[in-house]
């Protein structure tokens, strides 16, 4: 009997010391896609997060300081 072989260009990427592994599988054509997305989203918390602490910091400084937000927004 003849045996099917499938060749993928798969490579696994290891990540850390404790032997983890992210797959990447080069022959699916919606990876590229994907990536781009993933890296979309990273770069909307992003700003979300920037925002947040940045709305944070302003009240902290408004509770603890009577410096103008104007004057210390140079700093950030």
């Amino acid at each position: 009997m003849d045996k099917i072989r499938i060749q993928r260009n798969v490579k696994r990427i290891e990540v850390n010391d404790e032997g983890e592994y992210i797959t990447l599988d080069f022959d699916d054509l919606n990876l590229p896609y994907r990536y781009y997305g993933m890296l979309k989203r990273f770069e909307n918390d992003r700003a979300k997060f920037a925002n947040e602490l940045a709305q944070k910091l302003k009240a902290l400084f408004y509770s603890c300081f009577s410096i103008p937000w104007e004057k210390l927004r140079k700093y950030f």
